[in-house]
């Protein structure tokens, strides 16, 4: 049996703390057994969806224009696409006659449509690489098409579409429409193209946009930064002051 004196002096020494101490020892490390590392992965998730942490899954960045062009063939069904990236954003348009076009497979189609015996459609996809081709946009009949390319776009949010047939206009009104984003970080593009090549031109862009595809009966023009609250509807004159209607798209670039 150990010395009473001794136990005492060691206990007054602080090398063994009396039971009475109420001191806690530290915890057992903790071990992770496999049946247990679902658990962990969602613990270890805990600081990013509360806040203490950003997730890489979405850094926004700055939209950019990176390049568009249009057609001059009437029988048109496919378009080269302007150099790009894995992740751009890739529009086309394009407006025909006799039937209603279609887009290929992997496109998503914003418009699909008719005014009369003309015909319109306007889709997009991001790019999976930098040589994605715009495949065939059915049918023949084609009166042309337009393609314009963006990169940091994250999202297509919404849309005002206007597609009208009337032999001579001198101006067309680019639509309005309630935007998605709320954080005024969105750009606007429009998109047009005429329904008859018996037309002069192009409408123009709205004043105060920039202009990026002006030929072949296709026009397309952007914000070329930040817009503030709701699309508003804004008229342009005609190329020459001579166009037949056709196809009006403003669309929402969320980054």
């Amino acid at each position: 049996m150990m010395n009473k004196a001794l136990l005492a002096a060691t206990v007054a020494s602080g090398l063994i703390l009396p039971a009475e101490a109420g001191v806690a020892l530290p915890p057992r490390p903790a071990i992770i057994k496999p049946e247990n590392i679902e658990f962990s992965k969602h613990l270890l998730a805990m600081p990013i969806t509360m806040g203490m942490f950003r997730s890489s899954a979405r850094v926004p960045g700055t939209i950019a224009y990176v390049g568009g062009g249009s057609s001059a063939s009437t029988t048109a069904t496919t378009i080269p696409i302007p150099a790009h990236q894995a992740g751009d954003l890739i529009f086309i348009i394009k407006t025909c006659a006799n039937s209603l076009p279609s887009a290929p497979a992997g496109w998503t189609v914003i418009y699909t449509g008719n005014a009369s015996n003309a015909y319109g459609i306007v889709g997009y996809k991001f790019a999976t690489d930098s040589a994605t081709v715009s495949g065939t946009w059915t049918n023949s009949s084609s009166v042309t098409m337009g393609v314009a390319v963006y990169r940091n776009v994250f999202q297509v949010g919404n849309n005002g579409q206007r597609f009208t047939n009337i032999n001579v206009v001198t101006s067309i009104t680019w639509p309005a429409f309630t935007v998605q984003d709320t954080t005024d970080t969105k750009w606007i593009v429009g998109v047009g193209a005429a329904i008859s090549t018996i037309a002069a031109g192009q409408p123009n862009a709205p004043t105060g946009r920039t202009s990026r595809v002006n030929a072949n009966y296709v026009r397309i023009w952007d914000t070329n930064g930040a817009y503030t609250g709701n699309y508003v509807a804004q008229t342009s004159s005609t190329t020459s002051n001579y166009c037949y209607g056709g196809l009006y798209l403003t669309i929402e670039l969320i980054p």
